[in-house]
């Protein structure tokens, strides 16, 4: 029935309504627990092997970024993935983080030695004069710099009165 202050078009509730609420509220429901499609469109999707670059501690960087889901959801690396790529210790550098690599085929940090990347382990402590043995011949360390002997005037004490 219309309202004597609005057209009957304003007063008739919408067909998206408070009917359809649970129809909606069932349909988003199912869309957000299906699971989306995993992306497996790289050539080495679905080997076993986590082959995805930017999945810390992958096994190889042979796939584009998001290419190998099945393979990478839920991959737990090891605590040291130095060298845990399939292409490690061959002899040629395969991490493209580091320059000069010679290929691409590994992820980040997970070919070490043939790329030269060393741990780093606590440093031996300095000596007191650390440019001693730097320093030309001549010349002197006096508050860690170079100094001219020649230049060094040594002055008298002042004389007590």
């Amino acid at each position: 029935m219309a309202d004597a202050n609005y057209p009957e078009e304003m007063t008739m509730a919408p067909a998206w309504s408070c009917t359809r609420i649970p129809q909606l509220a069932l349909a988003l429901a199912v869309t957000l627990a299906t699971p989306a499609a995993a992306n497996d469109t790289c050539r080495w999707a679905n080997d076993g092997d986590c082959d995805d670059p930017s999945i810390y501690g992958a096994v190889s960087g042979l796939c584009d970024p998001g290419t190998d889901t099945s393979d990478c959801t839920g991959y737990v690396p090891p605590l040291d993935i130095s060298d845990i790529c399939l292409f490690a210790n061959d002899g040629e550098c395969d991490d493209p983080s580091v320059a000069g690599h010679v290929t691409t085929s590994c992820a980040p940090g997970t070919d070490n030695t043939d790329c030269g990347i060393v741990s780093l382990e606590p440093m031996e402590p300095m000596d007191d004069e650390p440019l001693g043995d730097a320093c030309p011949p001549g010349t002197i360390v006096v508050d860690g710099r170079c100094i001219d002997e020649d230049l060094m005037i040594e002055e008298e004490p002042a004389a007590e009165k």
